[in-house]
């Protein structure tokens, strides 16, 4: 499921809210942008943390980390489950946007 899960992952790396995605395995990173670019991030940014939110008001878990959210679902996970988790980061991208 790693590649499965990675190949998901790297589908956001030319999202507008998303500087880089990255990972291994079923452990995978998003660094999240402002609207303005990466010159814009400070250090009260806090990006992830509002992702986070947004995603688990979706329906899904990540962690929120500074100006990332981190993605590290369970081992017994699902292909159906992966798509269930990235859709609701893909709906959360979208309200952290607005």
């Amino acid at each position: 499921l790693g590649p499965y899960f990675q190949a998901k992952l790297q589908g956001f790396a030319g999202h507008p809210a998303v500087g880089e995605a990255r990972g291994f395995g079923l452990i995978g990173a998003l660094e999240l942008l402002p609207r303005e670019g990466k010159a814009a991030l400070t250090p009260k940014t806090m990006l992830g943390i509002k992702g986070a939110k947004l995603a688990r008001e979706e329906g899904v878990i990540v962690r929120g980390i500074r100006d990332l959210i981190a993605v590290a679902p369970p081992l017994i996970i699902t292909p159906a489950e992966i798509d269930q988790l990235f859709a609701g980061v893909v709906r959360a991208l979208a309200r952290l946007s607005d």
